[in-house]
């Protein structure tokens, strides 16, 4: 049972007077902590709920809102107190009620988020690691981007995947995609604070329609990986995305390293929720129509993309029949130090074949069922068809 009369001591104690709500309200919402709302008259503050095991998941949290809070961009509820009471952990927030989105709010949250990632510091990671959903998410810090993505984010997942029984061509792949990193990840972004964990669902909006943030995974990184997990569920407007583009513009490639970085949200939900999350609906198909030689981006022909880079270009194999022929819409846009290599990369990663209805495609395989469909969800994610 909760012992709620040491968490109202606890919280009287840092309000700095008397604290004697009525019997805590709990509030739908949300799969790791229980929540209530505690009011005493006009006073009300926010409560998390977890065992006492989870204390550090709400140290890291009320670390990531005190952060987030500092850059003085957009607003996020104020970490009040935590501890232990009893066997279980307690976080207590500033209680913030929640009103409906006004025309123009979702324009000043694109605007907020991109005055929040203009905060930056010279190293990608933060200062300890927290948790993304109850998965722990490391922040070793690092100068480099694409070896912080590689291994503290996708080789964190897959590693977890595996000792989850998801091995197999999961593993294989993911591996060749760590590989590639380098060569999908050398746009040279500044290391932003970021919310981390930028779904619709920590985005609210106060009474007076003023944008909140809440539930945060905070580290530095490419602020384009914040901005993919809005594209990644929905739940956003075009307002937004207009209006953090025009306070700060997207370079050139975005589009594939969008999919790049979203997969690591796909494999920590496949981590958390198991197998039957791999019929998430509606994946972002962009790679697909793009190496399929669909209209994409103001661009450049494979072959002249394929010089830029030097070296062997592996679009032009005999068997590379699912790529783009010569001449055809490069989507990547002439300015940027992507290459046909690099989206041949994920193309062969996703599957042999590359088409899930392909004959030689690892998803009509039957040897490994587990890790078939695993990567047919993640295929789906970069390369479906529309």
């Amino acid at each position: 049972m909760t012992d709620w009369n040491e968490i109202t001591a606890r919280i009287a104690a840092v309000t700095g007077g008397p604290f004697r709500p009525g019997p805590p309200r709990a509030l739908a919402g949300g799969c790791v902590n229980r929540a209530f709302v505690l009011r005493d008259g006009e006073r009300a503050c926010f409560v998390k709920l977890n065992g006492a095991q989870r204390l550090d998941m709400f140290e890291a949290e009320a670390a990531g809102l005190e952060a987030l809070a500092a850059a003085e961009a957009i607003r996020v509820p104020a970490p009040l107190c935590m501890g232990t009471a009893g066997d279980e952990a307690f976080l207590a927030l500033e209680y913030i009620p929640f009103g409906t989105q006004r025309r123009g709010s979702g324009a000043e949250a694109g605007e907020r988020l991109a005055a929040l990632h203009r905060q930056t510091q010279a190293t990608f990671g933060w200062h300890r690691d927290n948790y993304i959903g109850s998965t722990p998410q490391p922040n070793v810090m690092s100068g480099d981007w694409a070896s912080f993505w590689r291994e503290m984010r996708l080789g964190y997942q897959l590693d977890l995947a595996l000792a989850k029984g998801f091995g197999g061509h999961l593993w294989e792949r993911g591996q060749r995609l760590l590989e590639e990193c380098p060569a999908l990840l050398d746009h040279a972004p500044a290391p932003s604070l970021l919310h981390g964990d930028l779904w619709a669902g920590n985005l609210a909006y106060d009474t007076s329609g003023q944008p909140v943030l809440f539930d945060p995974a905070v580290y530095y990184g490419d602020r384009e990986a914040d901005l993919a997990m809005t594209e990644l569920f929905g739940g956003f407007d075009a307002d937004f995305h207009a209006a953090y583009r025009a306070a700060w513009p997207l370079a050139p490639g975005y589009n594939l390293r969008r999919d790049l970085y979203n997969l690591y949200h796909i494999l920590n939900h496949l981590n958390l929720f198991g197998a039957g999350y791999l019929g998430l609906p509606g994946p972002p198909r962009r790679v697909h129509r793009a190496l399929c030689g669909q209209p994409g981006l103001s661009g450049i022909s494979r072959d002249e993309a394929g010089r830029k880079v030097g070296g062997v270009n592996r679009c032009d194999r005999s068997d590379a029949a699912h790529l783009p022929g010569p001449g055809t819409s490069n989507p990547i846009g002439t300015r940027s130090p992507f290459s046909w290599r690099a989206w041949d990369s994920i193309a062969a990663i996703a599957s042999d074949g590359w088409l899930p209805n392909s004959p030689s495609s690892i998803f009509s395989r039957r040897t490994d069922p587990m890790a078939d469909r695993t990567w047919r969800a993640v295929g789906r994610t970069i390369c479906s068809p529309a």
